[in-house]
């Protein structure tokens, strides 16, 4: 008798049982006891790519199975690695608990953290006020996450975003013009960011707080890799944000910045994609950073008015 008990051999099987709190019951149970913690009514959060669920105080975090060819060893060691980090630093993160592997049905691959108490950002509504609080307490938490560290992963990030087919779907000009923009430029010190900062990976706590959840997207890269995620994700794009983070800014800047991170980010296409809708006029570097500037730029008329 396996403590989950269902078959994976697919992705779309893994979607459809993932947010099953019934399913995964009998295994969260196991871990939590295996751990000496109590137990407690297993409630799913929000979807994410792996099974994630609440048991009072804990939440605990179960990784897809190998079944379906999706191999989640990296994406663990990642999590749990720089969850580490981030706890020493003393940002505010969730304490990892536990961690730890079980052969039942699949080898499962799990880690309990503390449960944090608040509203993740895309279900909040602040006033302006509280949008440039957040930006000043992102700024203080990327200044001591976005520093050099030990490598623990094998992500390359040049090598990696030069090597991304998803641009596939972009103009070709704007493709060879990406390319050369990369291999050129000088790049200097990598660092650490989590790399996915967005709005269903930050809870505003009860306490005030900014918390940040969920480090398996985590690499090493230059800190612009940490804006083009968090500017368009988190802050929206939204000039209260960045006047928290930055304090005096100028749109050109910003841009420039936003421009080369999302050149770089695993993500960069979707997060384009998202603010442009159609790519098809995107056909150079410059197009890119004109997007950027015109989504900032209204950003600004519309929080003055």
């Amino acid at each position: 008798m396996y403590l989950f008990d269902y078959t994976i051999t697919t992705l779309d099987e893994w979607a459809a049982i993932f947010q099953n709190a019934e399913a995964f019951t009998p295994l969260v149970r196991y871990i939590l006891g295996r751990h000496g913690l109590p137990q407690a009514a297993i409630e799913h959060t929000t979807p994410g790519s792996h099974a994630v669920f609440r048991a009072g105080d804990s939440l605990v975090k179960i990784f897809a199975p190998d079944s379906f060819g999706w191999d989640c060893e990296s994406d663990f060691v990642t999590e749990v690695v720089t969850m580490r980090r981030t706890n020493r630093l003393g940002i505010s993160v969730p304490e990892l608990i536990a961690h730890g592997r079980i052969d039942d049905r699949y080898h499962v691959r799990y880690l309990i953290q503390q449960f944090v108490q608040g509203t993740e950002f895309g279900k909040t509504e602040l006033s302006a006020d509280e949008k440039v609080n957040v930006g000043k307490q992102l700024r203080g938490i990327c200044d001591k996450m976005n520093v050099p560290c030990e490598r623990f992963n094998d992500y390359d990030f040049l090598e990696d975003a030069l090597a991304c087919p998803k641009w596939e779907s972009f103009p070709e000009s704007f493709r060879r013009e990406r390319t050369e923009f990369l291999r050129n430029r000088s790049h200097g010190g990598a660092v650490y960011v989590h790399g996915d900062i967005h709005a269903d990976n930050a809870i505003f706590g009860n306490d005030g707080k900014v918390w940040i959840l969920d480090f398996a997207d985590s690499v090493l890269a230059p800190v612009e890799y940490e804006y083009a995620a968090l500017f368009p994700g988190l802050f929206r794009m939204e000039t209260p944000y960045f006047d928290g983070f930055f304090g005096t800014w100028k749109p050109e800047s910003v841009a420039d910045r936003l421009t080369y991170g999302l050149c770089l980010h695993k993500f960069g296409t979707e997060i384009v994609t998202e603010m442009a809708g159609d790519v098809s006029g995107l056909d150079s570097i410059a197009a890119l950073k004109r997007l950027l500037i015109q989504v900032i730029e209204r950003s600004r008329r519309t929080s003055s008015q």
